[in-house]
């Protein structure tokens, strides 16, 4: 699924958030994917090494300012869907 994202996607995002202080929370975020940062530019070994997002919800109590933009790794990303703990809301269209 995630090598089918595209800019525009709106897609929803889980993991457990672990903390010294609190109790282990399920932390869920909402966010539209921006743009994909590529790594090896110009070269056969091109490849999307992760997703700048526009995060517009964030479940965590200490979260900070909402809307606010982020960077998920693709490691991160393929990890949470491998858990079952990604998808994708509202796909966008394409033109």
């Amino acid at each position: 699924m995630i090598d089918g994202f595209q800019t525009g996607d709106m897609v929803e995002m889980k993991w457990k958030q672990r903390s010294l202080r609190e109790e282990t929370c399920n932390r869920t975020l909402h966010m539209i994917l921006t743009a994909p940062l590529l790594t090896n530019i110009g070269t056969m070994e091109q490849r999307i090494a992760g997703w700048k997002c526009h995060v517009v919800y964030d479940s965590h109590d200490r979260k900070g300012r909402i809307p606010h933009d982020k960077y998920y790794d693709m490691k991160w990303l393929k990890s949470c869907e491998r858990q079952g703990n990604l998808k994708i809301i509202s796909a966008s269209k394409s033109v």
